[in-house]
């Protein structure tokens, strides 16, 4: 089992196993040296410009901080401005009267003022909802986080496919162009009575097959050029991907549970639980009592109280029957904060499981290529060497096609384990956690 092994090391890893990993540089021409060179990383950047999930994810955090804003209402005193006209059907033949009665009497009645309310005691609810909408705000950037590590994935696994396309490309033409000259070859040996007309015909019904997985092949690499131009924003007309040494490094399976609990997506739920923690404190907190400070001062008053410029009350507010709704509602946010547990835990099983996973398939990746990297190898000499028996009439021209037909079948295998060992060695970071270290400008 994986967590039973100690360590694994690649940089450890045969000269051979080096050779399969090592970039296989194209052939330089004129129109190569006027191209930029695009990197995966690079690729990734311009990817988190055109983003829509990421920017949702950006808007998911402005959102946070709004909320979190709008928790300080129970901290923060309001004050506000009134200005107030009355009027009111008054008998207009009535005498003035002073004192109270000449407040019943007045016809017209302005007043400005300043109303201040100030929350004393809410049940702590006020410290709960700023914590929470503490943990809201967390919430979202580790989601903005993990949002850009699969974004990653994404690029990476259209800019693997595109290199992998051209590289197909390229060994199809070698196994056409090996093929023409096959039948070359036949065109002489046939003209001086050493081969036959069906040979010739055989090795002709290769070459149309192998210019039929061509016109595939091409097609291939121009939808996974079209998708990785989706993901950039721009063309890559004026682009050369550059097909770069994975970094080797070395793992330890017995810190992958630290790594599982410090991944963005784990914490995120970790903070949803959090939330619903303070949810249900601020829920409970219905149950106490409220103790609000209220006061006034007054710029304009008329009547008997025109002589006092301010007021100050304080209000506690019991709640005695409004228990049913309370407790309806503590139920249900005591239920939400079990879910949220549950997510949570299930959210750290399923990263280290994810982590696991991407670990094994990494070693498979790497196995897997070195024994195609060798098997190519043997596959070319053995071609080499059929070829050049036949020509001393040692093999016939069956043999000598089935060993083209092989070299290309391994060579094909041989360029998809190349790159999935690559795309196994980012998943492996991204299940880490660890992939936009580093990464970003």
């Amino acid at each position: 089992m994986i967590l039973g092994l100690t360590l694994i090391y690649f940089a450890s890893v045969s000269l051979e196993a080096v050779e399969i990993l090592s970039d296989v540089p194209e052939a330089v021409t004129s129109e190569t040296l006027q191209k930029r060179k695009l990197t995966l990383l690079e690729a990734y950047q311009l990817a988190l410009k055109q983003s829509e999930a990421v920017a949702l994810s950006v808007e998911e955090i402005h959102q946070a901080r709004a909320r979190f804003y709008r928790a300080f209402d129970y901290v923060l005193p309001r004050v506000d401005y009134i200005m107030s006209h009355t009027e009111r059907d008054a008998p207009h033949n009535a005498a003035p009267a002073g004192g109270i009665g000449g407040d019943f009497t007045r016809s017209v009645t302005p007043e400005n003022r300043f109303t201040f309310i100030q929350p004393l005691f809410s049940g702590f609810k006020e410290i709960a909802a700023l914590q929470g909408s503490g943990a809201d705000k967390k919430q979202q950037l580790l989601n903005w986080r993990r949002a850009k590590e699969l974004l990653f994935i994404d690029v990476m696994d259209a800019y693997y496919a595109v290199l992998q396309a051209k590289r197909n490309v390229k060994t199809l033409k070698n196994s056409r162009q090996l093929g023409r000259d096959r039948l070359k070859e036949l065109d002489e040996r046939i003209k001086v009575g050493r081969s036959r007309e069906t040979e010739k015909q055989t090795a002709l019904a290769d070459l149309r097959l192998v210019e039929s997985d061509l016109v595939q092949a091409e097609s291939l690499l121009k939808t996974s050029q079209q998708l990785l131009e989706f993901y950039i924003g721009e063309s890559l007309e004026a682009r050369v991907l550059v097909d770069e040494k994975i970094p080797f490094e070395t793992f330890v399976p017995s810190e992958f549970e630290k790594k599982a609990e410090a991944r963005a997506d784990v914490q995120a739920a970790e903070q949803r639980y959090i939330l619903a923690k303070k949810e249900l404190f601020i829920a409970r907190a219905d149950l106490f009592p409220t103790i609000t400070a209220r006061g006034n001062y007054f710029t304009k008053r008329v009547g008997f109280q025109s002589g006092d410029d301010w007021d100050v009350a304080v209000e506690l507010n019991i709640p005695v029957f409004e228990w049913g709704s309370i407790w309806g509602n503590i139920r249900a946010a005591l239920a939400t904060r079990e879910s949220k547990r549950l997510l949570w835990q299930q959210a750290r099983r399923s990263a280290l499981l994810d982590i696991q996973n991407a670990f094994e398939d990494l070693d498979m990746a790497h196995l897997n290529a070195k024994a195609l990297w060798r098997a190519k190898k043997a596959s070319e000499k053995n071609y080499q060497l059929v070829a050049s028996d036949y020509r001393v009439n040692l093999v016939n021209n069956l043999e000598v096609l089935d060993a083209l037909r092989r070299l290309q079948d391994i060579e094909l295998r041989s360029n998809e384990a190349h790159y999935q060992l690559k795309k196994s060695f980012w998943k492996f970071k991204v299940a880490l956690g660890e992939v936009l270290e580093g990464v970003e400008t």
